[in-house]
């Protein structure tokens, strides 16, 4: 059974209520710590500190988004999140709609085999979605998203395709997987 503590064995700290037989020290901000260790005139990062003029907490209290501003990229900019919102729905759609394809072949081509044997070619699928990303992500920065989506938008459209056909295991292994 589990321990579970009485209310009068809560005792109260100066924040809060605790049960822990130790006290945490309080918070201290850790650019007092850098003033400490900078006091003396330092420079440091081509930046030259001193005790009397602005020193490193005037630096860090200063806003860096105080004149940055963010152009509108327009109706090209909003292409963009539409057709990266359109790669994400329809490949964690996919993704998300594997255990009715794995029903449906189970019912049907799959009848002789357990559930467990045709869940593998779905785990291999996942496997091969997510892991496969460890490869295709040097290609993407060399040599961008057009490629990568054609040819992934074919091979999803001739996997849905053959799938139909398939009546063996191992086809739907090389299929899907």
């Amino acid at each position: 059974m589990p321990y579970v503590a009485r209310l009068s064995s809560v005792r109260h700290s100066r924040n809060r209520f605790s049960l822990a037989e130790f006290e945490l020290p309080p918070l201290q901000d850790p650019r007092d710590s850098w003033e400490r260790a900078f006091s003396s005139s330092t420079a440091y990062g081509g930046y030259h500190f001193s005790s009397t003029g602005a020193g490193p907490r005037d630096l860090i209290d200063k806003p860096f988004d105080q004149d940055l501003e963010f152009p509108e990229g327009g109706r090209r900019a909003w292409l963009v999140v539409l057709g990266s919102w359109c790669g994400l729905f329809s490949s964690l759609g996919l993704m998300n709609t594997m255990g009715v394809f794995q029903e449906y072949i189970l019912m049907h081509q799959l009848k002789h085999l357990d559930a467990a044997t045709v869940g593998w070619i779905f785990s291999l699928y996942a496997f091969c979605t997510f892991g496969g990303g460890l490869f295709v992500g040097p290609l993407f920065d060399n040599y961008g998203p057009r490629w990568l989506v054609l040819a992934g938008s074919v091979l999803v459209v001739l996997s849905m395709d053959l799938i139909g056909s398939c009546i063996g295991e191992w086809p739907l292994y090389f299929i899907v997987g």
